[in-house]
């Protein structure tokens, strides 16, 4: 059957393109195999659309948009913090602190990138292929480049560069942290701007901003 323009066409449970019927959410992307389906539907009737040999329904995954499940929990204050960004937050008082929460924020990055559609958004966009991409977005961003940016301390508060007092410091954590949450919201307004709403990559944009 032909696919909805808002879902893409590979089964989001085998992760085969190739098969007779699909069973597309009419919320997320997501598509399924109909015999791949059943343990993602949602039990209301309600969430039922049949239209000829294809059926949407809202898939059990649209919850999991939603929700921290237990493995996806992220670890903190119980992780060694990586030595590289010990030095590169080495010159903040109560430096160990700010990089523990650096180190949190990689966490969430990586899960993100691990998520579903997660890889469409961890790398720069080649605008080499997309000529008009530049001229839409005026500051390209995606996971990678925000966790790289954590990682080698590019990120610099908008105050002083060498705090003294405690709480100086932890204005300087927040503004450094404040800096990448923003990025990672620009990753999903990128997104938003440049395709069109119901197309599967702005419905992609919208399970890992939802996340």
């Amino acid at each position: 059957c032909d696919m909805p323009e808002g879902n893409f066409f590979q089964c989001a449970v085998c992760n085969r393109e190739n098969g007779d019927e699909f069973i597309c959410c009419k919320k997320c992307p997501r598509a399924y195999h109909k015999k791949c389906f059943e343990d993602f539907a949602l039990p209301s009737s309600d969430n039922v659309c049949s239209s000829g040999a294809r059926q949407r329904r809202e898939c059990k995954r649209c919850e999991w948009d939603c929700q921290i499940r237990p493995e996806e929990d992220i670890v903190s204050g119980q992780m060694k913090v990586d030595k590289k960004i010990l030095s590169a937050y080495g010159k903040y008082k109560g430096h160990g602190y700010m990089s523990m929460m650096i180190g949190e924020l990689l966490q969430i990055l990586e899960k993100l990138k691990r998520y579903d559609y997660g890889e469409i958004f961890a790398t720069p966009v080649d605008a080499t292929n997309i000529p008009d991409y530049l001229i839409t977005i005026r500051k390209p961003m995606d996971y990678g480049t925000i966790a790289s940016n954590l990682e080698k301390g590019h990120y610099s508060p908008h105050s002083s560069d060498s705090p003294s007092s405690s709480e100086n410091n932890m204005d300087a954590m927040e503004d450094i942290v404040l800096q990448a949450l923003i990025d990672i919201e620009q990753v999903h307004h990128n997104c938003f701007l440049y395709n069109e709403k119901e197309t599967p990559y702005y419905r992609a944009g919208e399970v890992q901003a939802t996340k």
